[in-house]
């Protein structure tokens, strides 16, 4: 018996469909499909004749060639659905990090103003509710009861600190040691998320460097989202992630967090084999 698992996103579903399936069994018994979008492609992802893709002519294109069944998404035939990248991302914490400080930062001595954590946690929410990701996430959740689970965007990849304005604004916040700190208010939107009903997959810990960015490791060799396989990101490429990260989060999730949770299919084997 075989589960299925849809995965939707833009380009950072490269990574995830690069490091399918997990090693160990971890998802035996259970089939990844994956689909999305370039930039900004998913902005109209609706429902077209019965089943969930964009909506623009070109990015359908793009959509239909991508997927592994050449077609749009038909929600029913999923246990779960994980949703990627699509611009979901701290923006605000980042580029705000100098004006903010709150009882938990380690950025009093020039932070020009103080607030509380939850005045971060709201600003971010307002940067992101109306985005492509819980648009998209919403659009599913009109046609599924399925569990749908949002990952961030991964952080940036330590290449950022060779791009001379980049490094400007992560090294305030890597030599006070705030990486928690930018974590937290990340974690402060759970509440919103849960309300409707969506669940959250984080990167694994492993992959991230002091705090905020994403080990060189894990970004060296990065491919691009194109049909057929594409060829590699150039090499100072901040954004995508490689197969290596994509193994590792599956992994992670499948062992550690409630997608494993998702699939009957997981918890009948496990039973099958503790009986045995």
């Amino acid at each position: 018996m075989t589960s299925n698992l849809c995965v939707i996103g833009n380009s950072h579903v490269a990574a995830l469909k690069d490091g399918w399936p997990p090693l160990d069994g971890l998802a035996h018994h259970v089939h990844a499909d994956f689909f999305g979008c370039l930039k900004d492609g998913m902005k109209s992802f609706g429902e077209v004749g019965g089943k969930l893709g964009p909506c623009e002519p070109e990015a359908a294109a793009f959509f239909k060639g991508i997927s592994m069944t050449g077609d749009f998404v038909v929600p029913e035939q999923y246990e779960a659905f994980v949703l990627t990248g699509m611009k979901f991302f701290p923006n605000y914490l980042f580029r705000n990090y100098a004006d903010f400080a709150t009882p938990s930062t380690n950025n009093h001595a020039f932070a020009r103003q103080f607030v509380s954590d939850e005045t971060l946690i709201e600003a971010l929410w307002d940067e992101l509710k109306d985005g492509m990701m819980l648009h998209t996430a919403r659009t599913l959740r009109a046609h599924t009861d399925a569990p749908i689970f949002i990952v961030w965007q991964p952080f940036l990849s330590e290449v950022l600190m060779q791009i001379g304005w980049r490094e400007a604004l992560y090294s305030p916040i890597i030599e006070a040691v705030d990486g928690a700190f930018i974590t937290r208010i990340m974690a402060g939107l759970d509440q919103h998320l849960e309300a409707e009903g969506f669940q959250i997959l984080r990167q694994p810990q492993e992959t991230i460097k002091d705090g905020v960015m994403t080990d060189q490791r894990y970004s060296e060799g990065s491919k691009q989202f194109r049909e057929g396989g594409g060829g590699e990101h150039r090499a100072l490429d901040v954004f995508h992630m490689n197969a290596a990260f994509g193994r590792a989060c599956w992994e992670h999730w499948f062992s550690k967090s409630a997608l494993r949770r998702a699939f009957p299919t997981l918890a009948y084997k496990e039973n099958e084999q503790a009986a045995a």
